[in-house]
């Protein structure tokens, strides 16, 4: 409303391309402000209940105590990868936790592209099964 009131009047004729132009940059600020102020602040249905401070507190431990869990199986695998299959070790490490693009894996490796792709997306199912087992996901438990 602030906005509208703003706006020059002699914009308010009948086919003002500036009034047109204007409310489109207006239009898209407030759409863009509004989406950065959900990412910061997610809305809350009406129906949720707020949670208690000890209850976010305890779920933030489980959380922490979860990703460290997860942590030490990942080094655990890669531990076990290194001793077995140096060459998967050298693909999960360059691509993953050096950024190293596939490219350049393939060509270190003497392989093509394609095939450091297959092997990367068979590594990352066999990484999944390894953290959880029985079809269990990071979020179910």
């Amino acid at each position: 409303m602030a906005a509208w009131r703003k706006c020059p009047r002699a914009w308010w004729r009948k086919g003002s391309p500036q009034l047109h132009h204007w409310l489109r940059v207006v239009v898209r600020r407030l759409a863009i402000n509004r989406v950065r102020l959900l990412q910061r602040h997610p809305v809350q249905s009406l129906g949720a209940e707020q949670a208690e401070p000890s209850d976010r507190r305890e779920e933030q431990a489980e959380s922490l105590e979860r990703r460290e869990q997860l942590r030490a199986l990942l080094n655990a695998w890669m531990e076990e990868l290194r001793e077995k299959e140096p060459d998967n070790y050298r693909l999960v490490q360059g691509r993953y936790f050096a950024d190293r693009r596939i490219r350049d894996l393939a060509k270190d490796l003497g392989l093509s592209p394609n095939a450091v792709s297959q092997r990367l997306a068979r590594l990352r199912n066999i990484l999944r099964e390894y953290l959880f087992p029985l079809g269990d996901s990071e979020d179910e438990s």
